[in-house]
């Protein structure tokens, strides 16, 4: 998997994160309407304050949400990498006020980063200001801080605020798309505008790439699960599931190594 535009994947390789025009207003449109109208994501926002479509209980709703967003976005995204498949499509919410935060995180390793790599999609459906919570990299930290990441491992990243301090807000238009290392560090503080925020997302991996998940089983050990492909929508209740044992086949064990304090 890499970009087609040499300069891209410059980018991407030395900050973690690259900025593309992806989606026209009628595209951006119809794909909210969607989530508005045929998905619980936005009683699922008001509730949370931060919510997936993921944690929808309801196989039917993420299969269909994933082929509306998948016959809109893929097409496009053909035209900027190459080599590439997506695990998922699927949408996230942001509501308003204290709630709304998505704390320091990367996102799961979902390929052995030893052989390989992933990349996040993340696509506003309305302009992403610091107002509205904006998402924020660590420039650099996808090759600075490696890490096994996954349901059953928190890792403790070191002060929040003193790193918040080092990292860079990136305000999006709609329709924009943010393509990042799934391992870059980022987060997205809390939503103090009047209006709730959706996204869409999607996990990119090579085309060939096997797509594993890891299980904390001791202090130095983890599990190594083969997955299907759609394993992010197998979930009946994400929020219960997630840190429980991957549905997959065990196919080795690997060394936990815990994440190094970026202070």
């Amino acid at each position: 998997m890499k970009f087609k535009d040499s300069l891209l994947q410059e980018q991407i390789d030395a900050i973690g994160f690259v900025k593309v025009p992806l989606l026209n207003a009628e595209e951006v449109k119809d794909i909210k309407q969607y989530l508005l109208n045929q998905t619980p994501l936005e009683e699922m926002t008001k509730q949370y304050g931060f919510t997936s479509a993921v944690w929808i209980s309801n196989s039917d709703t993420k299969t269909h949400l994933d082929a509306k967003v998948r016959g809109i976005v893929h097409a496009k995204l053909s035209t900027i990498l190459e080599d590439f498949k997506a695990l998922i499509y699927s949408a996230i919410g942001k509501g308003i006020g204290e709630k709304s935060e998505l704390s320091l995180h990367q996102d799961w390793s979902v390929v052995d980063e030893e052989k390989d790599y992933s990349l996040s999609l993340w696509i506003p459906l309305s302009d992403s200001t610091l107002e509205n919570g904006a998402i924020h990299f660590l420039e650099g930290s996808h090759k600075t801080h490696p890490s096994i990441r996954c349901g059953s491992v928190s890792h403790e990243y070191g002060d929040p605020e003193t790193i918040i301090n080092q990292m860079n807000c990136v305000e999006v238009k709609a329709g924009e798309a943010l393509i990042f290392y799934s391992r870059v560090l980022h987060y997205t503080p809390n939503n103090y505008s009047n209006q709730m925020r959706f996204a869409v997302i999607s996990c990119l991996v090579s085309e060939t790439a096997e797509i594993v998940q890891y299980y904390k089983v001791s202090d130095t050990q983890l599990e190594v699960y083969k997955m299907e492909e759609t394993f992010y929508n197998k979930y009946d209740n994400f929020l219960e599931q997630i840190d429980q044992k991957p549905n997959g086949i065990k196919i080795g064990e690997v060394a936990y190594v815990p994440f190094k304090s970026l202070i």
